[in-house]
């Protein structure tokens, strides 16, 4: 999934996921991502206007780096170990 601010056709999609789910559709937890990186989002670019990275190639990230690499290691170190699954678009 293209988590930056310039690919909107996942984003769209996620959120219509989001808003058709129901409560009792859902077993267990699930964490819906349809743009991690929301500075990129607001103004619709691949980049962060916060620290000029693109979050779709920041790996590991660095939890004491710039913003962008601040949320990859999030999403890497906090939300992937919680999932079972993952579904990404490429």
């Amino acid at each position: 999934m293209d988590l930056s601010g310039d690919v909107w056709e996942g984003q769209i999609i996620l959120i219509k996921l989001i808003q058709s789910v129901q409560a009792e559709d859902i077993q267990g937890h699930s964490v819906i991502l349809p743009g991690a990186n929301a500075s990129a989002v607001h103004i619709g670019q691949r980049v962060s206007p916060l620290d000029d990275w693109n979050l779709n190639r920041s790996f590991l990230g660095d939890p004491n780096g710039t913003p962008t690499m601040m949320i990859e290691h999030f999403i890497e170190a906090v939300l992937l170990p919680c999932c079972d699954l993952t579904v990404a678009s490429v």
